[in-house]
């Protein structure tokens, strides 16, 4: 319609505008500071600036040496949005076969503050997840403890994918603090699988073939939890310590400053 077509130029003006303030805005700047090296790249690439990532610090202390059990329930801490209950339902119904054929129990516990019926119906038959109450910081790290795995998840969607692609979530430096080995399902465009992966520091399913063999390659190894949880914790000393973080973000401004 004539007004669909009016609203549509008008975003696009409003977008070409704040593009223009952006590129003014960056070419005032000694310097550009990113979450992720990939927005680092790509702000690099089209504005041709300097760039700079620090990384999202963990809100929990880092533990001193992998945790492992056989718990048999993994958890997943967060919202549900962007497609996150699709591949949820994804985990969940791979760890219903395996449980089939392994007569195993695993469960995935949701603690999320999420209740919309037409997010959670994603859910309905999976016999394997179980969504919980949302719960407090201090519950959260004790319940991490307890799990055999910690689960990040992303879409697959296109659109979902488009606008968390340079997201990092504080929850990937509190898993990686936690000691407990990390399993990701995702699309490695997105930048914190991006960030698993170039570390081996989680186990990684980028595709929904890839899902089932990697979970009962996890869930049936220990030694292998141990060890993916021993490398999360190199990465969250060398990423995500919030006092590391910290004295790179202040050593930047006097850089900075001193120019």
């Amino acid at each position: 319609s004539t007004r669909m077509l009016k609203e549509n130029g008008l975003q696009k003006l409003y977008y070409l505008l704040l593009q223009k303030k952006i590129c003014k805005l960056i070419q005032r700047s000694s310097l550009i500071i990113t979450i992720c090296e990939s927005l680092a790249d790509a702000y690099h690439q089209e504005f041709g600036c300097a760039a700079k990532t620090v990384f999202s610090g963990a809100n929990i202390a880092a533990e001193s040496q992998p945790i492992v059990n056989d718990s048999h329930c993994l958890s997943y801490f967060g919202n549900l949005k962007l497609g996150r209950n699709r591949s949820l339902r994804d985990i969940g119904l791979a760890l219903d076969e395996i449980n089939r054929i392994h007569d195993e129990t695993y469960a995935l516990n949701i603690y999320t503050g999420d209740r919309l019926p037409e997010i959670l119906q994603a859910f309905d038959s999976v016999k394997s997840i179980q969504v919980m109450n949302f719960v407090s910081n201090d519950e959260v790290h004790q319940l991490m403890k307890e799990s055999v795995m910690l689960v990040h998840t992303e879409s697959f969607e296109p659109p979902d994918i488009e606008r968390v692609k340079y997201s990092m979530s504080t929850k990937i430096a509190d898993s990686l603090s936690s000691g407990v080995c990390l399993f990701a399902y995702g699309s490695d465009r997105i930048a914190s699988i991006q960030h698993l992966i170039n570390n081996n520091c989680a186990a990684v399913a980028t595709d929904i073939c890839q899902l089932q063999e990697v979970l009962w390659t996890y869930l049936s190894d220990s030694a292998k939890r141990f060890e993916t949880a021993r490398q999360g914790l190199i990465a969250a000393d060398k990423y995500h310590s919030d006092i590391k973080q910290s004295e790179l973000l202040k050593t930047i401004f006097n850089g900075v400053i001193s120019i």
